[in-house]
Parts: structure tokens; sequence; C-alpha cells
């Protein structure tokens, strides 16, 4: 007798769920690695009082992060994430108005200096410097008396307060057009690094990791001045394409776990079962395991990603096929976790009358479901 089979594969529930939730950990822990990176070269290079509202915020989230995500990792996967976005883009921020300030810092007086002080926001103090500058000029000349210094001086401090609502909102303006070029720069600089991760796995075919590297070079070229620049659809489209990079790593661990259990019952069923090797066929990634009796009986196992395998059990005589896979198949669904489900035999020989006869293969396929 032969037979040869497709069957799917799953892991069990529970170990699925570990390996998944240990994995959001990872996430996390790089996650938290890479936001305090920024957050260090924040402070080491003195930035950290331009923007020491919002590093505050970054800091403590950081800590709150890093406090509670191991009990629930599902919850702080992309606020993590999202932690990591906005220390980029508070660095690169941070270093434009520094940049700003120092261009400009030596041109400032000592009166507009001292008189500036009175100011927390540097940026505003430079976008008032001109105005400020022109009315010292406008002023300085004129004689003070008893009888004009109070008019006088109320109309240059009204000047003065109007010079500094007039560069409030033009530094507010300035700022906000600094935060959406970092949030650009941020989205570019994530393209990137997602680039390098598509180019360095060894999950994805040829054509589709041309097919991910041109999306990702698309969201680069559209945070450029000629680009549409909308940072919303920028981010879901970059979202997409990790998310879809994530769930190829997630899907491969499975498989690799449920090809060990596969070696693994066969090996304890005394079949001596070779490395397996990954194929393309039909266009599909498939791993393919082969394992032989020293009687010479024959099994394949062709594995793929989507919770699907087809296995053959070949060279069998009588009713010996048949016991092999009884004893297979629930020993991967009892010792190793694996669910089997929908099963289709593809073809099947019955016993021939000679017991010499060499028999044609059995086979099947299954999915697999979630214990």
């Amino acid at each position: 007798m032969s037979r040869s089979v497709r069957i799917n594969y799953e892991l069990e529930a529970k170990r699925k769920r570990e390996i998944y939730l240990n994995h959001l950990k990872d996430r996390i822990r790089n996650n938290l690695s890479r936001c305090e990176e920024h957050l260090h070269q924040i402070i080491q290079s003195g930035l950290s009082e331009l923007v020491k509202e919002e590093y505050d915020t970054l800091v403590l989230n950081a800590a709150n992060i890093r406090e509670n995500y191991s009990i629930d990792p599902e919850r702080f996967t992309e606020t993590s994430s999202n932690l990591v976005s906005s220390a980029m883009t508070l660095h690169t921020k941070a270093v434009s108005i520094r940049q700003m300030l120092d261009q400009k810092q030596s041109e400032y007086t000592e009166f507009l200096y001292a008189l500036f002080k009175k100011f927390p926001n540097p940026v505003v103090r430079d976008f008032a410097y001109d105005e400020c500058k022109q009315l010292v000029s406008t002023w300085k000349d004129i004689k003070l008396n008893l009888e004009n210094k109070d008019t006088i001086s109320s109309r240059v401090l009204g000047q003065f307060d109007a010079i500094i609502q007039r560069a409030e909102l033009k530094a507010q303006k300035w700022i906000e057009e600094r935060q959406s070029e970092a949030e650009l720069s941020t989205i570019a600089t994530m393209a990137e690094q997602q680039i390098a991760v598509v180019e360095g796995s060894t999950l994805n075919t040829d054509k589709h990791c041309a097919d991910e590297i041109s999306k990702l070079k698309n969201i680069i070229k559209q945070t450029q001045p000629d680009g549409n620049q909308d940072k919303g659809q920028l981010l879901n489209e970059l979202h997409v394409i990790i998310a879809t990079q994530e769930q190829a790593i997630l899907d491969e661990t499975y498989r690799r776990e449920s090809i060990k259990a596969i070696a693994g019952t066969l090996s304890n069923l005394g079949f001596i079962v070779s490395k397996p090797r990954l194929i393309n066929e039909d266009e599909k990634d498939i791993v393919l395991i082969k394992a032989q009796r020293p009687a010479g009986q024959e099994c394949t196992f062709k594995v793929t990603k989507d919770g699907s395998m087809e296995y053959s059990f070949e060279k069998y005589e009588g009713a010996t096929c048949k016991k092999d896979i009884d004893s297979f198949l629930p020993t991967l669904e009892q010792v190793y976790g694996i669910k089997l489900s929908n099963e289709r035999i593809i073809w099947e020989n019955p016993d021939k009358i000679s017991k010499d006869a060499r028999q044609t293969p059995a086979g099947g396929s299954y999915n697999g479901g979630q214990k």
C-alpha cells in the first residue's frame, strides 16, 4: 500500500502565542533602545532645553513602557514604535533650531540680548531681532525730557510689544514647518532602514523584494519638496510594508517550529531524516523534508509558510504504510501540538497481492488549525 497526502499544519495555540509575545517584547526592547539613543544624543548635544517639554514627555513615556511592557506587550508595541518616530523627529527639530540660533547669535547686541531675555522662547527672539534693531535705531537720537519721556517710553514699549506679537506668529509658523520637515525626514529614514531590512531578508522572493523596495523608494521620493508630502498617507503605506515583513518573519518562525516537530516525529519512528532543503515549486517557497527507513521505505514532506503541507509514503508492502501514517499523525498532534485539519488524499494505491511487488506512493495534504 502507498499513500500521498496534503495536510495543513499549525503550532499549538499556546506555543504560537508564546512565540508571538516574545517577538513583540523583542521589538519593544529594540524600539526603547533606539528611542533612548536619540534622547541621549539630544542631551549630549545640549539641545534638550530647546525642546524641553517634548523631551520630558518622551522620557516619561519611555520609562512607563519599560516598566510595563513585559506584562502586556501587545498594548505597548505600537506605542513604542511611535516613540522612536517621535524621538527621531524631536532630535531633527532640535538640531534645526540650534543651527538657526547659532547662526544668529553673533548678531545680537548686548542691549537687545538683555531685552530679549525676558522672552523664554529663543526662536521668537530671533524673529523679533531685525524689527527691534530698527526700533532702537529710530528712537536712539530722540532726547528725552520731563515732558515727553513717559509718552515716548510708552510708544517704544507699545511698538516693542507689537514686534513680539508678530515674531511669535512667525516663530510658530517656522516651528510648524520645521516639525513637518522633521516628520518627513523621519519617514524617509524609516523607509531607508526598511529597505535594508528587505534586502537583508532571506524570506522574500526576488520579485517580492523588488516590489517592496520600489514602494519604499517611492515613499522616500514623496517626502521630498516636490512630492505630495501627505504624511498620514506615507506613514500608512510604510506601516503596511513593515507589518507585511513582520508577518513573514512570524510565519517563517512558525514553519521552522513545525519542521522541527515533523523531523522529530519521523526520527522517533525510526526514520533517518535528511537535512531539510528550501526549494521553489510553482512560485512557492517550500521546505522539503525527506526520510528513509533502513529497510528502504521512504517518506517526503513539503511544508509551506501558509500553514499547509503535502506528504507521501513510498516503497511499502502490505499494510505497513498505513501503520506508519497512523503512528506519525497522532504523534505530531499529541506530542508536538501540531493540529491537523482539512485532510485531502491526493492518491492512494491499495495493497497488491504479491508481497514482492513494488508499491507506488500513498500521499495526501493537510491544512493546519490552531489548538
